[in-house]
């Protein structure tokens, strides 16, 4: 569904800093209201130009396609002028990584069966984009991180922001592209071979549960 920017301002009271929930390299996330009451999460894209589209398009095309329990849903979508907006099914628990390093005054920390259990969920929903599509190509993530996991009110895991997202065609092995992603989760022969494969995802996956057994972060 595509959202008009204004409908968008008017939900994020003007994209506030107060309604802001996250902030990364690829944009802003807020919280927002629609007219119907509805409460969504709004990520705001930062790059322009070629960078943003690139990165726009990737989420449409991977997220827009996909239904899983273990990813974020994407509900719609703004492209106005300069403006890059997604709309995505608001998560109130936020991501891993506020669990494990920022809590908040009255958060617990988390427990092993609910780690357990976010673990799980994660590896549900990468192994469902490598292998379970419907489609006649894998999905390769690039980005796997804490700060991608996000975890609904029963701190069921959905695995997030698609923007480095890659289609790997039936029949390929890989995909050859620059190297992306966030030091620490990035695998060692991304950097020498610089081509993409599943398997990223994977080593990417097992440095989040390292991260979660710990609660130290990958460069620490």
């Amino acid at each position: 569904e595509q959202i008009s920017a204004r409908k968008l301002a008017a939900a994020t009271d003007n994209f506030s800093w107060d309604n802001v929930v996250g902030d990364g390299g690829f944009g802003v996330v807020y919280r927002a209201v629609l007219e119907n009451g509805q409460v969504v999460a709004v990520k705001k894209l930062s790059s322009c130009g070629l960078q943003g589209d690139r990165e726009f398009r990737a989420e449409l095309q991977t997220l827009g396609e996909l239904k899983h329990k273990n990813l974020v849903p994407l509900l719609g979508y703004c492209s106005d002028n300069n403006d890059r907006l997604l709309i995505y099914k608001y998560l109130k628990n936020g991501s891993v990584d506020t669990w494990l390093h920022c809590r908040e005054p009255g958060m617990k920390p988390l427990d092993w069966p609910t780690r357990l259990r976010i673990a799980r969920g994660a590896a549900q929903g990468i192994a469902y984009l490598h292998q379970g599509c419907e489609q006649r190509h894998a999905i390769i993530h690039r980005d796997i991180k804490v700060s991608n996991i996000l975890l609904d009110e029963e701190f069921e895991a959905h695995v997030a922001d698609f923007g480095l997202a890659r289609l790997v065609n039936a029949g390929d092995t890989h995909v050859s592209t620059d190297v992306a992603g966030t030091i620490g989760y990035i695998p060692p022969e991304y950097s020498h071979k610089c081509f993409a494969t599943p398997k990223g995802d994977v080593y990417s996956f097992g440095v989040v549960c390292l991260e979660m057994l710990t609660a130290k972060r990958p460069t620490d």
